[in-house]
């Protein structure tokens, strides 16, 4: 307002200029199709996932980045909840996982997480490749098998009840991945 009176003051006919706010594009505007391709990558997202699967998402538009910024705007716009994923991990991560928060020298148990890492990252590589094989070769077959979560029956939200509690469901899972058929023994 000060600025508008200012400018009226200044000019000998009293008539204020047209006002220029909003006459062009600012440089941060994002195009309709920027935009399409946060909500089409959102929108792929599955709304549950399996922990096996999660090393397999990859950035799907490269050519066309968008800033932090703006994909959280129309992250927010789906109002989706994420939940913690429920992982089971090996003994051999939890142990050098709890060594590291305790030791003063690091470096050769980093190491050796890694290496478990790595380890770990061939294996499920192999199990694709089993899997391609398998595929395309009608001789050969890929099955795989997981305990999934034990489930405490009944479920009781009471802490003591929690502890007494002497029944766990178990889900043995045996998967024909040539078939995409799953088989649960319970």
């Amino acid at each position: 307002m000060e600025n508008v009176i200012e400018k009226k003051r200044l000019d000998i006919s009293g008539i204020v200029h047209k006002d220029l706010r909003g006459a062009h594009t600012p440089g941060n505007r994002k195009t309709d199709d920027e935009i399409d391709i946060v909500w089409n990558h959102l929108l792929s997202i599955p709304t549950y996932e399996s922990h096996y699967s999660r090393r397999d998402l990859k950035l799907k538009y490269p050519e066309k980045p968008v800033s932090r910024r703006t994909y959280e705007r129309e992250f927010h716009k789906l109002d989706i909840k994420i939940k913690q994923p429920n992982k089971d991990t090996c003994q051999t991560f939890d142990k050098l996982a709890r060594e590291i928060d305790l030791k003063v020298d690091k470096t050769a148990l980093k190491e050796q997480l890694d290496l478990h890492h790595i380890k770990a990252y061939l294996a499920y590589k192999s199990k694709a490749n089993d899997k391609d094989l398998s595929k395309n070769d009608p001789s050969r077959q890929t099955i795989t098998f997981d305990m999934q979560q034990c489930l405490p029956t009944p479920v009781v939200k009471s802490s003591l009840a929690f502890y007494k509690r002497q029944l766990w469901t178990f889900n043995f899972t045996v998967h024909d991945c040539d078939s995409e058929k799953a088989h649960c023994y319970m």
